[in-house]
């Protein structure tokens, strides 16, 4: 884009579903959509709790009357608004993405949604459905793709430097939940050991998906079969907290991931390594 149309680009304005007071995910999304100045946070249902929510909302400079209750509500209201926002940062806990994202997409809203995007396959192909049914952008955010590094070593596999892949060994490790007892104190463990508000995974479906995000937009590979082993190394926990992963792919390159909330000594330990026949 050339200065001329940045500067003469419309700043967008979004919503934001969660992220309130004791969160962790929403103030990364507010920060990072902050450093270009394209987009500004004017509206939100930051929490169940409304009182929280608007203080939060006080907090960040938003008007009363676009704090709302309900996201149900929020997507009503903006939708019908003159103004209105132009997406929604849906930064809610698993269980709740796929009613949320139905209700914006519906109202004709552009989404954006925090991993893992759904309980099932088939809530995710019903937003795609609704996303493209109404020409809207509908994505899931895996960050680590965007960093120049990660565009690198696309280029440099992609052009056929490393030759044809063999090997891809990949992890993301971290320790925020080594102890044992974190999710009496931590509400953020607390739902994500849940299987009600979680789903079926903790560590792979938080931490392992970036993993494969990684290796498949860096290497294009596609996964033909793999065999998963999903750890619960805390006693006591409902889901995972570990996972190993060995994977064939199309073509005929192997590959092993390790995704881990029990690695004590690493945080936010994401690595790569591509192995080729050069």
């Amino acid at each position: 884009m050339v200065a001329e149309e940045r500067g003469a680009r419309r700043e967008m304005t979004y919503g934001m579903l969660g992220g309130g007071s004791g969160a962790f995910i929403g103030e990364v999304h507010r920060k990072a959509i902050a450093l270009d100045g394209s987009a500004r946070l004017a509206a939100a249902c930051f929490s169940r709790d409304h009182v929280a929510s608007r203080k939060t909302g006080q907090s960040l400079g938003l008007a009363d009357d676009r704090v709302y209750p309900s996201f149900e509500t929020m997507a009503a209201r903006e939708s019908d608004r003159e103004g209105g926002i132009d997406f929604v940062v849906v930064a809610l806990p698993n269980h709740l993405h796929y009613a949320a994202c139905r209700a914006f997409l519906d109202a004709g809203i552009h989404v954006v949604c925090e991993k893992p995007l759904c309980f099932s396959r088939a809530e995710a192909e019903d937003l795609g459905r609704r996303a493209k049914d109404r020409g809207l952008l509908f994505c899931v955010n895996h960050t680590y793709t965007g960093y120049p590094a990660v565009k690198e070593i696309r280029e440099l596999i992609h052009s056929g430097a490393i030759g044809d892949i063999r090997f891809v060994n990949a992890e993301y490790a971290s320790d925020w939940l080594a102890a044992k007892g974190v999710e009496e104190a931590n509400p953020q463990a607390r739902w994500r050991m849940d299987p009600a508000t979680a789903g079926k995974s903790n560590c792979l479906a938080d931490i392992g998906t970036h993993v494969e995000d990684l290796v498949s937009y860096a290497t294009g590979l596609r996964i033909s079969r793999l065999l998963a082993r999903l750890d619960t190394l805390v006693e006591g926990r409902a889901l995972d907290d570990n996972a190993a992963v060995l994977l064939d792919y199309e073509g005929g390159a192997k590959g092993f991931y390790w995704s881990s909330q029990v690695a004590i000594g690493r945080d936010n330990g994401l690595r790569l390594r591509v192995f080729g026949s050069r």
